[in-house]
């Protein structure tokens, strides 16, 4: 278990930082739900608050009081997701130029977990997608194919179709993963509908690196897939 540990311990990480520029944009400019991007509280749609005034009948008082309650509870919460991501990203962009390591941990069921809370590669869908490989490899003559599976894989769309059938679907796609890749939020945002949105995104420019390299199969990608 020791050796096992070690070896994750060892697995050096970088910043992708073309999407964590992204997500700061929308973070800094209102969030996006659709996104998973937490909204700032004063942008937040919320209740209106009447007063509770004298003179209101018991079951009027009664509703205004059971909104008011519920107001409190959903700005606390917004709030308390804004305060995470703000943490999350600053993390990220702090460590943006550097090279740097996760520690992990082995419970008493033998599962290992990294130890830093609230930015590892296990985390949600936004957590991934900033994280990249430092030490990158050439891609082969397979490695393309495989970071087409593995986008279509993120979008969930084909999940009863062969490896084969993902590979051409990408294919089929190919001006879509392209324009997500070139104008995330100002062209046609096929990314911004899959399952698992800032991954598909992350993995749709590095598609697009690859392809317009000189030879992809000897382009060095830092990219992680799930194989």
């Amino acid at each position: 278990h020791g050796n096992s540990i070690n070896v994750l311990n060892s697995c050096a990480w970088k910043i992708n930082g073309d999407v964590l520029d992204l997500l700061m944009d929308i973070f800094q400019h209102g969030g996006n739900r659709q996104l998973s991007v937490p909204v700032a509280v004063e942008n937040a749609k919320l209740p209106e608050i009447l007063p509770i005034e004298d003179g209101l009948s018991i079951d009027e008082r009664k509703r205004r009081e059971i909104i008011l309650a519920q107001t409190k509870k959903m700005k606390a919460e917004i709030f308390s997701l804004w305060c995470y991501e703000l943490y999350r990203l600053s993390i990220a962009n702090h460590f943006r130029n550097e090279i740097f390591w996760f520690p992990h941990n082995l419970d008493f069921r033998g599962r290992v977990y990294p130890i830093p809370p609230h930015f590892n590669h296990l985390g949600s869908d936004i957590a991934r997608s900033i994280i990249l490989f430092a030490e990158g490899k050439p891609l082969g003559p397979n490695g393309l194919r495989q970071l087409k599976i593995h986008l279509v894989n993120l979008t969930d769309l084909k999940k009863k179709a062969s490896i084969d059938e993902r590979a051409k679907y990408a294919d089929e796609i190919m001006d879509d993963i392209l324009d997500s890749a070139d104008r995330p939020l100002n062209g046609r945002q096929w990314w911004t509908k899959s399952e698992e949105p800032w991954q598909t995104l992350a993995c749709c420019m590095e598609i697009a690196r690859a392809i317009r390299s000189s030879d992809h199969t000897k382009y060095v990608s830092h990219f992680p897939i799930h194989q």
